[in-house]
């Protein structure tokens, strides 16, 4: 067989044969991902209208100034409606809210979940592109995952064959910490621990963790160890997260760093998104799927 013809049969195989690993991973990532959009949302559910109202904390026009491409923000909309058929902003906020929530339990049940996460994507965006100050780490994730869940079909249960769809996120996931090691290995600030260091002292967050740290500030090479240690977790999670014999060391480690980053920085929502996506993509789901189906 030549080189190419191998090349093909390998690839083949890795993306198209059945893995019994994968079994359930299609319901596994539409329930995890509904129920993170779910509680992030509901996180906010006080605050919608100082955030993206017209009246909010930020005035619309200077969000306006930030906002690209043509996705409308929620002020526009709601001036829209306001406009066009005498709708409130307060009237056209609670309906927003009220679809935003049915939209990601239908998705968490299964009940026309393309349908349903295609609902949760466009008012997700609306939020996100509309009103880009307000975005970060998770929107952009949350984005990934909602889209995935459209794609992917999540709720077709004539699909027997998960894996292909699972390569795609398995596959994304490599690139996403491979260039984002590598973006840090560009920088002297990483190599010395100086990131670490700002990041955990940054003015707007007050926790203890900044206190603990400054009793470190005599042995400066713990946050270099920590800088090169990030470094190399993520420059090597495209092979040693798909090596049997390390993929489970590998995984801890990428979750263990990702709680720090919650514990340190308070990035709850983005570091439950980060975990959530490597547990779905790289553990053996066939085992809770059985778990799961002994119970129910």
């Amino acid at each position: 067989m030549s080189l190419i013809g191998t090349a093909i049969t390998r690839f083949d195989n890795f993306f198209f044969s059945r893995d019994e690993r994968d079994v359930g991973f299609l319901s596994f990532l539409r329930v995890s991902v509904s129920l993170i959009c779910l509680v992030h949302f509901c996180a906010i559910w006080q605050d919608f209208l100082k955030l993206y109202g017209n009246d909010g904390f930020v005035p619309a026009e200077l969000i306006g100034l930030f906002k690209t491409g043509w996705v409308p923000s929620f002020g526009q909309l709601a001036d829209w409606l306001n406009k066009s058929i005498g709708i409130s902003e307060e009237t056209t906020a609670i309906a927003f809210k009220t679809l935003y929530i049915s939209a990601c339990l239908t998705l968490c049940c299964g009940w026309i979940p393309p349908l349903s996460a295609l609902v949760v994507l466009s008012l997700h965006l609306i939020l996100t592109k509309g009103s880009p100050l307000y975005a970060y780490g998770i929107d952009y994730f949350k984005t990934i995952a909602l889209f995935y869940c459209v794609v992917f079909f999540v709720g077709n249960w004539l699909i027997h064959n998960h894996t292909p769809f699972r390569r795609v996120l398995q596959l994304h996931l490599a690139i996403v910490y491979f260039f984002s090691g590598a973006e840090k290995s560009l920088g002297y600030n990483w190599h010395n621990g100086e990131a670490i260091w700002k990041a955990i002292h940054l003015p707007y967050l007050a926790t203890g963790v900044a206190q603990q740290a400054d009793v470190l500030s005599y042995f400066p090479f713990v946050f270099t160890l920590a800088g090169w240690v990030v470094i190399l977790l993520e420059l090597g999670y495209p092979l040693f997260i798909n090596l049997p014999k390390t993929r489970k060391t590998w995984l801890l480690a990428i979750i263990l760093m990702h709680v720090c980053i919650a514990i340190s920085l308070r990035l709850y929502f983005f570091s439950a998104m980060m975990i959530m996506l490597n547990i779905v993509a790289f553990t053996n789901l066939n085992t809770y799927y059985r778990s799961l189906r002994s119970i129910y």
